[in-house]
This record gives C-alpha cells, structure tokens and sequence, in this order.
C-alpha cells in the first residue's frame, strides 16, 4: 500500500496528546472543537459504546482532523477513495481491530480508546528517542538489516524507511510503525537466527546481543529513562493503574503494558481442558489407570491434550492429530519431570489434573488475584518490570514479562506463574547475586547501580562478574555497607531506598528546601526562591557538587552527599570561625598572590573570605569564600608543583614582582602567564644567586627569593650590619653618612643602587649576599689597575694632534708677543656721542640712513674728507647693519677692538713676518668672531703693498711639540690624571666644604658636588677640581651668573644696559665648568649654553655639568682625566674624536685640587685605567 508521511502527524504532536498530554476524545462531540477539551486522558469521551456491530454505523458525527481519522491514517488504515468520510472511518476501524487481534477485546467491552491506547503505547514511531530505539537498531542490525554505524537512540526518517521496507518484504501493514504485528515478526526471526547459532558465552561476552539472552521484547516498553517533562511520565502511570485497578476478575481485559503479545481474552465460562477432566479417573498413579491416555492410542481427546501441553511450553506437533504417539509420549514424560509427578508417558487423572490446575491458574492472562501484585513486584525485583505501580490483574504484559523470565532461566515458556517459576523466582530472591552468576536481574542491578553513580557497563548484561563485584564492593563501601561483592538483602534495601529517595530529580519535598539553599551556600546555585520541588535544575547542581567533591555523581541527594554538605557547611575555615589552620591557609594565599595580610592570625575574617574567592575564581573552583578540601587541596598542589613554562598561574603574578624587587625584571605589566620570557630571566636568577639552573621555579629558587625580600638589609629596615655596610661602602667611594647608624634609609639604598651598578651587579638597592661578596672582595684588594690601549705610537699620536683645528694650545707665551698683519683684520669703533645720526655721505646735509646711540659699535673702514664740523673736516666711513656709512670723527672712536677679518683666515706669528712660528691659526669659522686687544701697531713684512701689523698678544697659542708631549706621554706626569672617574668616592660633605670654603660662589656647596656625582656617576673629587679650575676658583663671570634673555626674534642674548628694556625671559645663568665656552666669545657662548640647559642656580650648574660630562664623555669610555683630554680612541656621533680641553696641561692642572681632596679622605680605594700606546 502506499507509505503515509507520519512525519506531520509527529510534529504536531496528536498522537503523544492522546497517549500522555491533554486527552482528546477520538470522535468531536456535537459542535465541540478539539482545543476546547478538557486536559485528562480520554476525559470527554462521551460517545456511544462501539458495540460489535460498530459497522451498522453507531459513530458519533465525524469530521476531518479528528484524532480517531488521523490515527487510523497513521497505522495505514486509510479506506479505498471515493467512500464518504463515516464509511472510511467504519471500514478502517474493522481493519484495524482484526488486524491487530482485538476482536475478542472489543466484542467484550473494551472501548476504541483503550484499544487505540494499548497499540500506540506498545508502539515505536518517528520522533522517538531512547534506549528502546537503540534496542531496536541493535536487533535490526543481527538481522543484517542495518549497518553497526545506524545504530543510535533517535527513530528517524532513515529509520522509519527501513521498517517501511521490512513491512514490505514480510506482507506486513505498511505504516513504518514498530507495531506489535511488526515487532513480532522481528522477534520471530531474531529468535531462529539466535536458536540456529546455539552458542555458549562465557562472562567475557557480555553485551553479545545474542548470546546474553538480551530482553527483545523490551523495546516495546516505555522506559523510565525516557525523558519526561511536567510529570507526564507520572500522569501516564497514575492513568494506568485507573484502569488496570479497574478490571474485575473473569472480565474482559485490555492490559496496558502489552506491547506484543495478542491479547488473549479468557473468562471464567471458557475452560479448553474441560472435554478432557470429563474422564472419570480415580488413579493415583497415571501408568496404573487404565483409562489413560497412551502411546498407541487415537482419540480426539489427544488433540485437546496436545493443544494444552503446547500452551503450557510443552509442543508436540505444528499440527496436533488424534495420534498418541511417541512424540506425545516424550512430551508427556516431560511434562511429568518438570512438574514432579511420576514419569511413565502415560496421561491420566494426575497429568491432567496438573495440566488443569496450571491452566486455571489465577497467575494467567486475563486473571485478577492479589498474588500477581507479588509476582510482579518479584519479577521487577529480578528484572523483569511489569509495572511501576502493580495490581492484581494479570494481562499480556505480566505474561510476557513472565515467559521472558521463563525463557532466560531455561524453564518451560508459558507465561504463567505455576509452581516451577514461582519456586525459581523465590530461589532467586533468596539467593544472593555473586561473581558467576548469570541472571537476569544482573542487568537491572547494573542498571540501578548505574543510577546511583556505579556504572559496570554501558550495555550491561546478565553476567555477574569480577566488573560487577568490584564495582558492587564500591558501593557498598560508599554507602558503609558490608563489603561482601555480593548483592543480599542489605544492599538491595539499600540501593531502592537510595533510588526511592524524595529527594531526587521528580519528587517534591519540604527537604529541598534547605538542601537548595546550602548548594547555594556553596556555590551551587539553585533558585533565588527555593521552592519543594526536586527539578532538573536542582539536578543538574547535585551533580555538580558531587563531581565537585570526588562523590559518585547520580543527582540524588543521598546520605554521603548530604553528609559533606554539612561537613563542608561546619568547616572551621570559613568567614567568622577562629582556629589556628586559618594562619597557613592566609600564608598559602599569599604566597601563592592572594595576600591576605602581613600578620597572619586565626580569624578567617571578610577579608580572608574575598581572598579565598578571589583564589577560587582565578582556579575555576566553585566560590564559595570556604577553604574547603577542594580549595586546600589546590593550594598545595599549587605550592608543591614548580611553576614552569606553559603556566597560567596567579602566583606568577607574584614571582614577577617579586623577581622584580630584585632587579629581575619580565614586564611592567605582569600577566599570570609564565612563558618564554619569564623562564630566561628565572635562568638569569638562578644563576646570578647559585642556585640550580632550571628554569622552572621550585622551593629551593622561591626560599631564596623570599630571604632577599625579607633581608634586614634594605630600605625602611634598621639592623647593626647597617653600619658596617655603610663604613665599606664609603671606603669604596659611595658615601652615605658622616655619622653611619643602623636605619637602612632611601640614601643607603640610593648608593646600595650606585654600588651595583658601577660593579655590573643586578641593581636592586638590597644588600644582598651577592653584593655583600662583591664588597668583601673589593676591601679585600686594595687599589686596581686596568689598561686600555690606544692602537697608534706616540709619535703617530703627537702628529694627529698637530691635524687638528685648533692644535693643543698653551699658556707658556702668555704676555708675548704675537703678530698679525693688518689685512687680516678689520677695526671697531664705538660711537661717543648721545644721539648721532649716521648719513649716507660725509656731509652734514647728507640723508641721514639712521640714529644710534652711545656705545653703539661699529666697523671703521677708512678716514675721508668732508664737511667741516667743530673746525675739523674728517669723517669715518664705517660698515653698520651691512651698509656703507658716514659718521663725523667727532662723534666716534675709530680705536675699539680689532678683530679677524670674516672673509679670510687669519694667522698669529711669532715675529712680524709669515716665515716666523705661527702662534695661533684662526681658520675655523668659529674664531672669525674672536676680538683680540692691540698692543701696538709695528711695521713688518710687506704683504700686498702693505707692511703694518698689530701686536695682539693672544693668551692661548698653539704648543710646539717639544711642549705637549711631555702631556701626550701617559706615563708623565701624576697617576691622578689616569684615575677613573665616573662614580662617586662617597666623601663626606663636611671634608667637601673644608676644601671649598673661600672658593667664592662655590662655598658651601659640598652636597651639591655629592649629589651631582651619586646622580651622574662623576667622583666629586674631580667634580671640584674641574669647576675650581674652569671658574677661576669660584670667581669668573660665568661662574657667578650672567644674565641672558630672548630678543624679539627669540635669539637669546646677553643683557646689558642699553638692550634690558627690550628682552623678555631675562634669566641669571651658571656655567661651572665652562661647557660651550668656546675660546672666542666664553661669555656669551657659555652663558647661552647654561640657558638652554636650564642652569639657573649654582646647584643645578653643578648638577647639570656633571650630567653634561658623564652623558659627553664618560659613556663613551673616556672616563679618566688623560683620556678626555688626549683621545684616540672613543669617537662622537659625527665620527670624530672628541677632547674636553685644547689646553695641552688641562689634565694635569686639576691634579693638586684632587691630590688635597684625597689626602683628607681615609684610606681611600682607587682605581686606575691607564692609557699604552703601541
């Protein structure tokens, strides 16, 4: 026939409505929608009663869309096109009712929706899900029917093709239903494959489909672990038992759990041995009765006799005749022996009472005694469940459930409670399960344990094995039971009552309450409004606490786990306890980064509490603030476990800051990840403190960071070895204190910091052992030598000072004199006047270019005749502002300062001729400014028709020579000259303004030579010497403050009278060490220089020339007075050789200020670098 598409059917759900949802009668009653129904099974159902003539038409009125039309659609019963809709309906139900064997049931009283109910409730279909599918995959795929990949828990659109097929090749109703008809034949052929295979298994094949005498059947029943919601699953079975409980002995029954089986209708009138116990036999013993059935005889009665052995599990013939013969006899023999009466093969009184009494059994199908509650209470105790809620009446699924019983024990399947099963089933009650065993309730053992957390497999099968024992000794140690393996009373007791508990996942107790509301407590939460019921939510938290808390996970909150709820609950390790396991759980909190405090007591505090979240949170653990076994234990694994490379750790945090501290630094930022970078410089750690070089961080590297943090050897501590390590560090040129004491203050640690720096130590400003060590072996030495090597001669170096411009100079010639030629230059003049206009000719009617006033200077060119003025006709004629100008001779002086003409270089001899020694060559443009004083003009060589030249007398000249190398030899001259000098020699202040008390502007000032050396790395000493000499010992210009301010242009320019009102930004400069005061204008250019380095007070001239001095030369290398002045080895940035000084006696003229200022010092150390040549 042709397939019907379900899958609508499914989707809105009208079949699941009928069965488990809000009822809905199969017939509309007059003018009723069917969303208008009452919610309850089949509730409205007030049609007429189909009697057996139902097809008379005696239907209520009928319309498309009713339940009882899409359900007949559903199961292919859609009558022939062309019938009106009540004739579709009335055929189909015939077809349904005789298809499916209710004729019986239905002719008795059983109405539409039972039988509908009992079909559809024993039925699988599209959209289920649950291990009754993967049942029936798995018995599709014996059959060859599927593939092993198939088999799942869903009934699919693949699924229901398949079943579609198999209905076709077995000429069943086409409908993709696994209906009883359906399944029937599957359980047919499954039990031929299984009976023709005929193998034995041992324990090692459990979970072979066939060989574990697997229940087939089971696929028919719904399970309880399908997933039910709002309490469907127990309005089902409340609706059950309403009408199982209804049935009344000897009346006609529809059994709710069949799923399989044809009903079998029996009433109390209906007796199918009755023809044969019509025998007048009064024979005790069957083979003495001469009136029994025996081999050889052919009666009638044989039949009946063979009929009724075949219903009682003893089959003779497919075909049973009115022969009695061998095959009889056997059967009959066998029947004796298995029911305890004498074997002869012979059927007389005894064997037909038996067969009688087992046949009228009230534990048969269709019966009703108080008995089958016990038997199916027993059979669910074994594993063979009938019903969540037993009661008397024994229908098709008890019967069922008893021949599976049957079957799996090996006894006769008849589906009735006789002597033989119940005996088996009381033996098996009394009898302990233990390892060898192989029973069926095994399987709902495993399956119960699996619910309670203890799972042996996941498709467990009858046989009780070492798995199972071990796995049953578990649980009973878990719930402290004895710990047998073997499964008695006690433990069975114990698993239904765990399994029974209210509070689980369905229930609805007051319990719930509190326990909600203590998962909560502990991180678990449940419901801002605990309410009695025991939901999925409350579930799904149980579980999580019991996987939390190492428990069995099973969602049920038993004993152990409400056990370790109040354990967890009482722990003394929670905020407002007190007790002394509080003090190591704050010092394990801080040493892992979450500080609690720095005097760690017994009260677990707010405090503690939040830091116990924070640790919680950071480690994925439930927050709960309570140092439960969880939290401790992470801890300790945390502290015993080294950290490495791949961490993710807050206590990395930690170690970074730490590390730190030390002058260990991996970033400023530190993050919990310990990585590549932190593992290299946990290396360079290791390593500079002797410990083992791993990389990893274990107690031995975090003990010895932690002595260093806690060392009383650092900034705001106070301890008797301070002194000590102040005194050496004097000794060693980084001063701290005229009068040391024990507090260790900002100032030791500044030259704690220095110290180490100027040694290559890790620089952290603690005294550690390491810079104790380095200290020790200082004092321990004395003074130190180093040497660098210039890679020249003395002769190649003497000649690559003569190339440079200007050469070194010399102050021999002092007051000599020295000759230039009046060509090269040009004289200065300066107007005398108050107010003088400078005219553009010699005339007093000449245009006037401009007005100047007194002391304005100017170029003189020439004298020139022009108009007379105060009886004298001479006039200037001058260069100003780059314009050829007249002014009266009356007006100015044509005598000022002569300086090097800007268009020429210019040269100073030693005599008035250019054959002579040239004194000085001023051909770099930075001297073309340089005004030189005239001593006299002198007639000398001629030179372009001109003979005169000026006797200038420069100070400083260029030294031959035989005068500089005896300052270019670094083996002349004082060792000071090659002392080092970039760090400070830690002299007191006091022996500082000793030396500099009289100095002029640097009295006094001895902290400020302190401060510039600790800041800059510059030994004070020198500082001093240099200053002194480059100021004229506290005396220049410079030295003393030279105001500069910004003209209109911004330039800056020094202040005098006439420029004052004019300049803005006026500031009073100090240049100490005469830094950017150059040889040709010191003044202006030094003062500038100290503008532009913001050097406004004495302090910060000495200050910021330190800085200058140590930035310029010292982190170049030269770092000793010879190799500032004399330098052939370190280049500038523009590739040159840079010397502080031209003066060829620069390094040593500072020698006897620093000579006196050591002499006062005690027991200084130095240390000398020497410069050798090649």
């Amino acid at each position: 026939m042709e397939h019907i598409n379900k899958k609508k059917y499914a989707s809105i759900g009208l079949v699941c409505c009928l069965i488990f949802g809000p009822g809905l009668s199969l017939v509309h009653a007059e003018g009723v929608k069917i969303d208008q129904m009452h919610e309850g099974l089949l509730d409205n159902y007030n049609q007429e009663i189909i009697q057996s003539d139902f097809i008379m038409g005696k239907i209520g009125s009928i319309e498309e869309g009713d339940p009882i039309v899409i359900i007949l659609d559903m199961f292919g019963f859609k009558a022939e096109d062309g019938k009106d809709l009540e004739g579709n309906v009335i055929s189909g139900l015939a077809e349904f009712i005789k298809y499916y064997n209710f004729e019986n049931a239905y002719n008795n009283g059983s109405t539409i929706e039972q039988i509908f109910e009992e079909v559809i409730s024993s039925s699988l279909k599209l959209g289920d899900v649950g291990a009754e599918v993967i049942a029936l995959k798995e018995y599709l795929y014996l059959l060859g029917i599927i593939s092993s990949e198939d088999i799942n828990d869903e009934f699919d659109l693949t699924t229901e093709e398949v079943i579609v097929d198999f209905q076709s090749k077995h000429n069943l109703r086409e409908n993709g239903i696994v209906d009883s008809i359906t399944f029937n034949k599957i359980e047919s052929l499954l039990r031929e494959k299984k009976d023709s295979e005929n193998e034995s298994y041992s324990e090692s094949g459990e979970g072979n489909l066939l060989s574990d005498n697997k229940d087939i059947d089971s696929i028919l029943y719904k399970d309880n672990n399908k997933i039910e919601t709002d309490f469907e699953y127990e309005k089902k079975l409340d609706k059950v038992d309403e009408v199982e409980n209804s049935i009344e002995p000897h009346s006609i029954t529809v059994d709710k759990e069949v799923n399989t089986e044809t009903t079998i209708i029996k009433t109390e009138e209906v007796d199918s041995t009755e023809a044969i116990t019509s025998f007048s036999m009064t024979s005790t013993n069957d083979a003495q009765s001469n009136d029994g059935l025996r081999n050889g005889d052919r009666e009638p009665l044989v039949i009946d006799l063979k009929i009724n052995l075949s219903t009682l599990g003893f089959h003779v013939s497919d075909n049973p005749n009115e022969n009695y013969g061998p095959s009889t006899e056997r059967v009959v023999k066998e029947f004796q022996a298995y029911y305890g009466l004498e074997v002869s093969g012979v059927a007389g009184e005894l064997t037909f009472a038996k067969i009688d009494e087992i046949l009228s059994s009230p534990l048969s199908n269709g019966r009703n005694h108080t008995d089958t509650i016990t038997l199916k209470e027993n059979l669910s105790r074994l594993g063979f469940h009938v019903s969540d809620n037993p009661n008397t009446a024994y229908g098709p699924s008890t019967e069922r459930r008893v021949r599976e019983f049957q079957s799996f024990y090996g006894l006769r399947e008849n589906g009735i409670g006789d002597e033989v099963t119940l005996a088996k089933i009381e033996e098996l009650i009394r009898t302990p399960m233990g390892n060898g065993d192989y029973r069926q309730d095994a399987v709902l053992l495993k399956e119960n344990m699996a619910k309670l957390g203890f799972v042996v497999s996941a498709t467990p099968t009858p046989q009780y094995g070492p798995s199972t024992e071990r796995t049953v000794r578990e649980l009973q140690s878990y719930y402290g039971l004895s710990v047998t393996g073997s499964v008695g009373e006690e433990t069975w007791s114990k698993i239904e009552e765990v399994l029974n508990s209210p509070l689980q996942n369905g229930q609805n107790h007051a319990d719930t309450i509190p326990l909600k509301e203590k998962l909560s407590m502990l991180g678990f939460h449940v419901s801002d409004n605990p309410n009695t019921a025991y939901g999925p939510s409350t579930e799904r938290q149980v579980r999580a606490f019991q996987h939390y808390y190492g428990l069995r996970e099973n969602g049920i909150a038993d004993h152990p786990t409400l056990d370790r709820i109040d354990e967890i609950l009482s722990s003394p390790l929670q905020n407002g306890r007190n007790h002394s396991d509080v003090i190591t759980l704050k010092e394990n909190l801080s040493r892992l980064g979450f500080h609690v405090s720095d005097n760690p007591n017994t009260a677990y505090g707010p405090s503690t509490e939040s830091r116990v979240r924070d640790f919680q949170a950071f480690y994925g653990l439930r927050e709960n603030g309570i140092g439960d076994e969880v939290t401790l234990a992470k801890m300790n694994d945390l502290i015993q476990t080294p950290m490495r490379i791949g961490d993710y750790r807050q206590d990395v945090v930690l170690l970074k800051e730490n590390m730190a501290k030390l002058g260990f630094v991996v970033s400023a930022n530190p993050t919990p990840q310990y990585g590549p970078t932190t593992e290299r410089t946990v290396r360079e750690l290791q390593a500079y403190y002797g410990l083992s070089v791993t990389g990893g961080v274990d107690q031995e590297a975090w003990s010895k960071i932690e002595d260093i943090l806690n060392s009383p050897l650092q900034n705001g501590r106070s301890h008797p070895d301070t002194i000590t390590l102040k005194e050496n560090l004097s000794r060693l040129g980084f001063h701290v204190s005229d009068n040391p004491n024990t507090s260790f203050g900002p100032a030791t640690e500044r030259q704690v910091r220095a110290f180490q720096r100027e040694h290559g130590l890790i620089v952290n400003g603690m005294a550690d052992d390491v810079t104790l060590s380095k200290i020790d072996e200082l004092l321990s030495v004395g003074d130190s030598y180093t040497y660098t090597i210039y890679e020249l001669s003395l002769e190649e170096a003497v000649s690559e000072q003569q190339k440079l411009n200007p050469p070194p100079q010399t102050d021999l010639y002092r007051g000599l004199s020295g000759f230039i030629h009046s060509s090269d230059l040009q004289l200065f003049g300066s107007i005398t006047g108050s107010s003088v206009n400078l005219r553009r000719a010699p005339s007093t009617s000449g245009a006037i270019a401009t007005n100047v006033s007194r002391g304005t200077e100017f170029v003189y060119v020439r004298e020139v005749i022009g108009d007379s003025v105060s009886g004298s006709e001479v006039w200037y004629e001058i260069s100003y502002d780059n314009r050829q100008l007249y002014v009266h001779s009356s007006l100015a002086n044509r005598y000022g300062f002569p300086v090097v003409s800007i268009n020429k270089p210019a040269k100073v001899y030693q005599s008035a001729n250019r054959s002579s020694y040239i004194f000085n060559n001023f051909n770099n443009p930075a001297y073309l400014t340089m005004r030189l004083p005239i001593h006299a003009e002198v007639k000398g060589e001629t030179v372009s028709g001109n003979d005169f030249w000026y006797d200038v007398r420069p100070v400083w000249r260029n030294a031959k020579v035989e005068d500089f190398i005896k300052y270019l030899n670094p083996n002349k001259n004082d060792p000071l000259q090659h002392v080092v000098l970039d760090k400070s020699t830690g002299i007191p202040s006091s022996q500082l303004n000793n030396v500099l008390r009289g100095q002029g502007i640097f009295d006094s000032k001895g902290q400020a030579f302190i401060n510039a050396g600790q800041t800059n790395g510059v030994n004070e000493v020198y500082l001093i010497a240099h200053a002194l000499l480059e100021s004229g010992n506290g005396s220049s210009q410079l030295s003393n403050g030279i105001e500069v301010g910004k003209d209109h242009n911004g330039n800056l320019v020094l202040v005098n009278l006439n420029n004052r009102n004019s300049l803005t930004e006026i500031k009073t400069t100090y240049n100490m060490f005469g830094i950017g005061a150059q040889d040709q204008d010191p003044y202006t250019l030094g003062a500038i220089k100290a503008y532009e380095e913001g050097w406004f007070t004495p302090e910060q001239a000495i200050i910021g020339g330190a800085a200058f001095i140590s930035n310029s030369y010292f982190e170049r290398g030269q770092n000793t007075l010879y190799k500032m002045r004399w330098n052939h080895l370190y280049l500038n940035s523009w590739g040159g050789y840079s010397q502080y000084a031209t003066d060829m006696g620069w390094s040593v003229k500072q020698i006897p200020r620093m000579k006196s200022l050591y002499e006062q010092m005690e027991n200084p150390r130095m240390e000398f670098d020497i410069v050798q040549y090649k």
